[in-house]
């Protein structure tokens, strides 16, 4: 069974009132869970509601297409929130995203019993499809 403090929530990306009702949220389900939020250097935060700030430079977007793309910022963000990450589970979530419900401690429960590729040997993702 897992437990509250073997999670590691990290929030990334740009902040907003939608962040600071996610960091909320989160300490709210997850009293015993450690916060990560990575943002941008300069970044005016109005929450205290987790552990860890982490603040990167931010690398910007680019066109594609007509499109502006910021996939180099989430990979930036997520990836330096996650290096800082010290417990054996991680949730890393968008800063733009909401959680309702304590459910995803048994949804990683569950996805313990997939087969599942180790990237390292030791660890293993699980990503949703519609977002990163």
């Amino acid at each position: 069974m897992i437990s509250e403090n073997q999670i590691t929530f990290v929030v990334q990306g740009q902040y907003s009132d939608t962040t600071k009702r996610l960091l909320d949220d989160i300490r709210q389900l997850y009293p015993k869970s450690f916060i990560i939020l990575s943002v941008w250097k300069g970044t005016k935060i109005s929450s205290e509601c987790f552990d860890k700030l982490i603040e990167s430079v931010d690398p910007g977007g680019f066109l594609n297409s007509n499109v502006y793309l910021n996939v180099n910022r989430q990979i930036v963000s997520a990836y330096n929130g996650i290096c800082e990450v010290d417990t054996e589970f991680c949730i890393k979530l968008r800063s733009d995203m909401r959680i309702s419900s304590a459910k995803i401690v048994k949804e990683l429960e569950y996805s313990d019993t997939l087969f599942r590729a180790p990237v390292d040997n030791k660890s293993w993702v699980v990503a949703v499809n519609l977002t990163t």
